[in-house]
């Protein structure tokens, strides 16, 4: 009899066991190859410089609000600025020490992930390392998950947020889990866990089969919850800053954005062409979110239904309000490549006449993917050597009280403002000015600046005994005394 367990159970385990396995080697290697890349080049977008430049002044002057060039900011919440600081002091290289969380985030969204595509389907084990196959195969969600911006924080916080709303169908108390990351993601970025929550909740309602698991006490203590903690930032802010409360996280623009004199001014189709040309599968996936509500299993497969409900509704909005740029797909990636993985396995089992096709495309795609987001992620980088070292000369030079730090033309051949704070380590605020505004200036301060030097004329009309400091290239670091 013990014999004969024995002999059973690693051939009943090694069903199991090897999809845990494939899915444990494929996070641990294409993370460990995305650590190798966040510690190349300087930070390369305007975004991972302003996240950079607001960690730091943390640093300078306290972690009890965001500043933006040395003035209070309530654009953007506090969380990643917060964990960029007990970094930033630790690692050799400032670009690491900004990356490391993101990076970290897109392999939390991996595992999480994995863990929803096995909550819908526990007896297809191969759907989990499939769906995270198919999320690091992804050139957008490698795109921004070395780069230090804040959308991988959001990603996961949408996804654990899904991942807890399906426990809550048979455990209620997961509810204050999905309330809990719902906090988090207000923390990290915008409240888009919000529309999630209630998009996911209205589905239930509306499912005569699912309207049950609504009817538990868990569910308004939750929202309470989430609504409690989420204002607690804001209510911070407004109270010590003396800041609008509907300037909090910019509603007073969401707001506008959603006024519907706005809404299809902007038709712009941006996002859902990039969903199928930053990632090749894409169209597949598009496909299969909305096949979903054709099968003949619907019904009976109301967790996979409510995924897609929830995904195509958020693109939606995204369409209809004009959002242009293609990193408003990262929250859904997860989604998507859950449903395109559930679609690639029914394909398989069901042999279907454009079976080997879809399945053949989906594979060499998948395998190009990393190759794609490589080639994009280098191509990003630049070198900005030559402005580094104008920005610390510019540090070096940095004056006390009553001297004005000028940045000409910046995103104009000079990196914007944030570039020069972080790498000069400035202190103080900086001007940012067009030559334009240089000629009809008139400074009582003695400067110190950067500009191209091809606007060097247009300091010379403004200020008296101009020194250049330091020329690199076509940047000139220069001082001077006003007329």
């Amino acid at each position: 009899m013990t014999g004969s367990t024995a002999e059973t159970i690693p051939t009943a385990f090694a069903p199991r066991s090897l999809p845990i396995v494939v899915t444990g080697l494929l996070i641990v290697c294409v993370f460990s190859w995305l650590f190798f890349l966040v510690q190349k080049g300087f930070l390369i977008s305007k975004d991972e410089f302003t996240t950079a430049e607001r960690s730091r002044e943390m640093l300078l002057l306290g972690r009890g609000a965001v500043r933006d060039n040395f003035e209070v900011s309530v654009v953007k919440p506090p969380l990643q600025y917060w964990l960029s600081t007990l970094t930033l002091p630790r690692f050799e290289k400032p670009e690491t020490a900004i990356r490391i969380w993101p990076l970290l985030f897109g392999a939390l969204t991996a595992i999480g992930t994995g863990w929803l595509a096995y909550l819908i389907e526990p007896n297809r084990p191969w759907l989990v390392p499939l769906s995270i196959a198919l999320l690091l195969t992804c050139p957008l969600f490698l795109m921004e998950t070395t780069s230090g911006r804040l959308d991988t924080g959001l990603t996961l916080s949408t996804t654990f947020a899904i991942v807890f709303a399906q426990l809550a169908r048979r455990e209620p108390k997961w509810w204050l889990g999905v309330a809990l990351v719902c906090w988090l993601g207000t923390l990290l970025k915008i409240p888009l866990v919000v529309l999630i929550w209630f998009i996911i909740v209205g589905v239930r309602y509306f499912s005569p089969s699912e309207r049950a698991t609504l009817r538990t006490p868990w569910l308004p203590a939750s929202f309470l919850l989430a609504l409690i903690l989420m204002a607690i930032w804001p209510l911070i802010q407004v109270m010590q800053h003396d800041v609008p409360l509907i300037h909090i996280f910019r509603f007073h623009e969401a707001l506008d954005f959603m006024s519907l004199s706005r809404l299809g001014r902007k038709p712009f189709l941006e996002v859902p062409f990039r969903l199928t040309t930053t990632w090749p599968c894409g169209a597949v996936a598009l496909f299969a979110a909305i096949a979903v509500h054709f099968g003949r299993t619907k019904d009976s497969r109301p967790a996979v239904v409510e995924i897609s409900i929830a995904t195509l509704t958020v693109l939606f909005l995204i369409v209809l309000l004009g959002f242009r740029n293609g990193r408003y797909l990262m929250p859904l990636l997860p989604g998507f490549c859950v449903l395109l993985a559930l679609f690639l396995l029914w394909l398989w089992e069901h042999r279907r006449p454009v079976t080997s096709f879809v399945l053949l495309f989906v594979a060499v795609s998948s395998l190009l993917g990393p190759e794609i987001g490589r080639r994009i992620v280098e191509g990003r980088r630049q070198d900005h050597s030559q402005q580094k070292l104008i920005a610390e000369k510019l540090g070096m030079l940095q004056p006390g009280d009553g001297g004005q730090i000028v940045i000409l033309e910046p995103d104009n051949g000079v990196l914007p403002e944030q570039f020069y704070l972080f790498y000069g380590n400035l202190r103080s605020p900086v001007e940012r000015w067009s030559v334009a505004k240089m000629r009809e200036a008139h400074p009582s301060h003695p400067a110190i600046g950067v500009c191209n030097i091809r606007d060097l004329d247009a300091v010379r009309e403004n200020y008296r005994d101009v020194t250049i400091e330091m020329t690199q290239g076509q940047f000139v670091c220069w001082r001077a005394n006003p007329l």
